[in-house]
């Protein structure tokens, strides 16, 4: 026999994947379709972190970090095969202005592992309605709940802010 060619076929070894999305919401019980709200200050919020394993191997570690809310997973054992998800939630009250960023890390039985990021902004507001006057003749004026300290209209601005109007009894 006589060889006249040679083919060489090579494998190339699992490459790991992973995405994750982050988003947030206000309800504990599903994951939000948004990585971003506005809440009022002491509201609670749940963000869901989703990992995709996008890779041709199966991730068998876990560890995941919020840069806000610390270490949510360490070493934790669970087989996430190549096109599969699987998510976890987390739910803190929201106090300030908060931009923070998830960070996944999957490790393959052959120790090689993959980090995956994602942010979620949530911001803090109020919302303050006034009502805007055009016409003051069609204003109706309420008499006084309590004469004996006079009609006291409160306006309300912010946590801190309160501005007030007292009548002044006339002497006489």
């Amino acid at each position: 026999w006589q060889v006249d060619s040679v083919t060489i076929a090579g494998c190339l070894p699992p490459t790991p994947e992973l995405e994750l999305t982050k988003t947030v919401g206000t309800d504990p019980g599903q994951c939000a379709t948004t990585d971003a709200i506005a809440v009022a200050p002491g509201t609670d919020v749940t963000y869901c972190y989703t990992i995709q394993n996008t890779g041709d191997i199966t991730v068998t570690t876990h560890d995941l970090v919020d840069d806000q809310l610390g270490t949510l997973l360490t070493g934790f054992v669970y087989n996430l095969p190549p096109g599969a998800s699987a998510f976890i939630t987390a739910t803190t009250t929201i106090l300030v202005d908060t931009v923070n960023e998830g960070s996944w890390t999957g490790t393959t039985l052959y120790g090689d592992s993959v980090t995956a990021t994602d942010t979620a902004i949530v911001t803090v507001g109020f919302d303050v309605y006034l009502p805007i006057i055009t016409n003051p003749s069609t204003i109706t004026h309420l008499p006084a709940t309590k004469p004996s300290l006079g009609w006291v209209p409160w306006l309300i601005l912010g946590p801190m802010w309160v501005i007030g109007l007292r009548q002044k009894k006339g002497k006489g």
